[in-house]
């Protein structure tokens, strides 16, 4: 029996998680993990007890969704009263500009693994300025480092 790495099994957990959003834009999951073990979930929409989105001008056709908390920032509020200093964030899109700036401050996250590349390249690279190990997963599994380009195995 082949059984599937703890990356790829941790990635597909968030994909389920992201099945909980209720956004008509995207559905976004977000798992942390410390010491192997998972320590919080998130995933985007409204904030808890508001209504959920509702489709066709649920956002300013503009300015897009401004409702909504991005799975990254509902996962990092989950471990604020938790002692996690070396945490790694499993995420099924690649962190915006704020959510990147959010993981950063948060010092609580070493490694940002994704699978999709969001839109704007901006919360790749202030993730890697800020010293955090980045890396794009293939649905396959393999998984990239995102500042070289190469193909890595980890633990």
């Amino acid at each position: 029996m082949n059984r599937i790495g703890r990356h790829q099994m941790l990635m597909q957990i968030a994909e389920v998680v992201s099945r909980r959003s209720t956004c008509f834009r995207r559905n976004v999951g977000c798992v942390i993990t410390a010491s192997h073990n998972i320590v919080a979930i998130g995933y985007n929409g409204p904030a808890s007890g508001e209504p959920h989105c509702t489709g066709n001008g649920c956002a300013d056709p503009v300015r897009g969704c401004q409702r909504a908390i991005h799975a990254e920032k509902n996962a990092l509020d989950r471990i604020a009263m938790k002692d996690v200093c070396d945490g790694r964030m499993y995420v099924t899109e690649s962190p915006c500009p704020h959510c990147a700036k959010e993981i950063i401050d948060s010092g609580s996250i070493h490694e940002v693994f994704y699978l999709h590349e969001y839109r704007l390249a901006e919360g790749r690279v202030l993730i890697m300025r800020a010293g955090i190990k980045l890396y794009r997963m293939t649905p396959s599994g393999y998984i990239i480092d995102v500042a070289t380009g190469d193909l890595v195995e980890l633990d």
